[in-house]
């Protein structure tokens, strides 16, 4: 959920409109991210910070890629970016057991 402040601190930014909709809309799903890199953190020995950081890379460029003509919720799309990219994180950078 996002915050007052945070709204307010959004809206006195001199931004395009299109990015102003991109925040605003990464601001109303950032608790996806957290929820993909938590449940992520279950699965290895890997920081959740960096888990974390991860899936909200993944959150930024699927709002970007979003289509909304296709007729899917956001929420679907965008959970399954930031998982994506916890998952590339995990096998490019974790430590692997063998």
């Amino acid at each position: 959920m996002v915050s007052e402040a945070q709204q307010r601190h959004e809206s006195r930014r001199q931004l395009t409109q299109a990015m102003m909709h991109r925040n605003q809309m990464i601001l109303e799903h950032i608790g996806l991210a957290y929820m993909v890199a938590r449940r992520q953190s279950l699965r290895g020995p890997e920081e959740f910070d960096d888990l974390e950081q991860e899936s909200s890379l993944g959150l930024i460029v699927g709002v970007e890629n979003f289509d909304h003509a296709r007729g899917v919720k956001p929420s679907s799309y965008l959970i399954s970016r930031a998982n994506g990219q916890v998952l590339h994180y995990k096998r490019d950078r974790a430590t692997k057991i063998r």
